[in-house]
């Protein structure tokens, strides 16, 4: 993969999250995502700081 399709991968992904947020707003309903990922994906997340607002 080239440094521009990684981007616009990145991109794509972003703006899917933008519009199923506009989606939940606009419904009023609260949705939950759930995502499976390899154990040392998983580990490196909950090692991060949580997000403000989430």
């Amino acid at each position: 993969m080239t440094v521009g399709g990684a981007v616009s991968a990145v991109l794509d992904h972003a703006c899917y999250g933008d519009v199923m947020f506009a989606l939940e707003q606009q419904s009023g309903s609260v949705v939950t995502y759930i995502a499976e990922v390899h154990r040392d994906h998983a580990t490196r997340l909950a090692a991060l700081d949580e997000p403000e607002g989430i």
